[in-house]
């Protein structure tokens, strides 16, 4: 009973997530930095080659540059995102690599867990839970030096800002999410459920246009025509035959054959879906569980879903479970969906049994199932998985 209580007190402290959140960036930083060279491609890179392409996208964009062709002998695979994105990465290109990758990776973390602690009504006990559930996820992203978990804490965040009736802040938070990765502007359906809609149409067009012209602080409006063309060029070019860790690989894997086109087409149906219930937008749980279907809706019909971004997926999971009425049903779907989407990647699950295993399908499984629970149930009130109708 002593180490119990020991050990809750340790777990309920107030400083134990901010000593998480320092621990975590920093001892993947250190790995992934101390590892040294990374063999592939048939060159040799860092082990931390995806914060090599953002903080090199700034030298690319200041020296006029295309960002979005190969460049090889600085990095593997393509930059994907914004000229934006790429201005903001100059405080990164100027520090060392290990200082500039360790506060790349606590950026990521901490903006994650000021969403996840800012949420209306959670509990300590609460957000203990989600951080917990979300772990792993959180440390393979980091490891990859991803931005996956910066853009499910811009979502949460600006979910938080439009429930503090704060639609400007709101606004900035999903149109800067969607300069980095485009399909976080899905979150703008969250403004369908507050006041002020022309208001904070207006305040969208504003940050788009500001965040559009930005880059000209470093570079001529031709250059940057140029480049926003090429960036709408890769992204055309990018939906190749790759399905990924995805609701495409599902399809594909149960049915020989998958139309992605008529897939997206109907997953945009199935998240439109609740929309119907305009009664109902007044109650948080409705609202709250609509953020959690947007989050796992971005990555299971994303065709270039990879491990790294399921921690958007799963943080979505997490949230549909704090504010769930607790049915061994769902408690059931949530421990599989934790097995299934994340142990599985570690050393938790032996490797004799992963080899046997088609990962992109296990991987997008239960987050695809949850998808559905969450549609259904807040579209037709389903009784075996539904959310708190009170909230203290």
């Amino acid at each position: 009973m002593i180490h119990r209580d020991r050990l809750r007190s340790v777990v309920f402290h107030p400083y134990f997530i901010w000593v998480l959140l320092i621990i975590i960036p920093l001892g993947v930083s250190i790995q992934n930095y101390a590892q040294g060279e990374n063999h592939f491609w048939g060159k040799v890179y860092t082990h931390y080659n995806n914060y090599v392409i953002f903080k090199t996208s700034f030298l690319h964009l200041i020296e006029n540059r295309n960002l979005y062709l190969l460049y090889l002998n600085e990095y593997a695979d393509f930059f994907k995102y914004s000229p934006t994105f790429a201005l903001c990465m100059a405080p990164f290109y100027y520090l060392p690599d290990f200082a500039g990758l360790f506060i790349w990776n606590f950026l990521n973390c901490f903006v994650l867990f000021w969403g996840i602690k800012n949420l209306k009504f959670a509990t300590k006990q609460n957000i203990l839970f989600l951080m917990g559930f979300v772990l792993l996820e959180l440390i393979l992203s980091t490891q990859s030096s991803q931005s996956n978990c910066l853009i499910a804490g811009l979502i949460i965040c600006s979910f938080n800002e439009l429930e503090l009736q704060r639609p400007g802040r709101a606004s900035f938070l999903i149109v800067l999410g969607a300069f980095i990765k485009l399909f976080a502007v899905v979150a703008a359906l969250l403004f369908l459920f507050y006041p002020n809609k022309l208001r904070s149409t207006l305040y969208m067009i504003l940050w788009v246009i500001v965040l559009t012209l930005l880059p000209l602080i470093v570079i001529s409006k031709s250059q940057l025509m140029t480049q926003y063309q090429n960036w709408l060029f890769l992204l055309g070019k990018d939906h190749s035959k790759s399905t990924g860790m995805s609701v495409y690989t599902i399809i594909w894997y149960l049915t020989g054959h998958v139309n992605k086109i008529y897939t997206l087409l109907a997953g945009v149906v199935f998240l439109l879906l609740p929309l119907i219930r305009t009664g109902r937008y007044k109650e948080f749980g409705f609202r709250i569980w609509y953020l959690s279907a947007i989050l796992i809706w971005i990555v299971i019909f994303n065709h270039k879903g990879e491990s790294p971004t399921y921690i958007i997926a799963m943080a979505g999971c997490g949230i549909c479970a704090i504010f769930a009425e607790k049915r061994r049903f769902l408690k059931a779907v949530m421990l599989l969906c934790w097995i299934l989407t994340s142990a599985i990647k570690t050393d938790l699950i032996p490797l004799v049994i992963k080899e046997h295993l088609n990962l992109n399908f296990i991987n997008a499984l239960m987050p695809a199932i949850i998808f559905l629970l969450i549609v259904v149930s807040i579209t037709t009130r389903l009784n075996l998985f539904k959310y708190k109708t009170t909230i203290a």
